[in-house]
């Protein structure tokens, strides 16, 4: 499981739930991105993991910053839809992470 490709599975269920308004894609995006949080995402020190084992059920190697960019739209996209905070919180503060690591690295 890799975070950036789940990311961009959640911003594409989001997309379909807007369009058709079909729960079952609601219910996928939040499904999705509730296995991001809690499988790839490390919220003592509020950072991600790219990728994550079935076999061994732990998340390994650190995340770069695609996978930052688009874990953070997957939760933009689910708060826009839902208007559930806990999303827009994660974002922000994936955000903020997210500069601490890579600011000026790619600018």
């Amino acid at each position: 499981m890799i975070a950036a490709w789940n990311a961009l599975a959640v911003v594409a269920f989001c997309r379909a739930f807007e369009v058709l308004r079909d729960d079952k894609y609601l219910g996928a995006a939040r499904t999705t991105a509730q296995f991001i949080e809690s499988n790839l995402y490390d919220s003592k020190c509020n950072t991600l993991h790219r990728a994550y084992s079935d076999k061994s059920r732990k998340p390994y190697i650190e995340a770069g910053v695609i996978d930052y960019v688009h874990v953070i739209s997957a939760f933009l996209a689910l708060y826009q839809i839902t208007f559930e905070e806990k999303w827009l919180r994660l974002a922000t503060a994936l955000q903020q992470k997210q500069d601490e690591m890579f600011w000026g690295m790619y600018g």
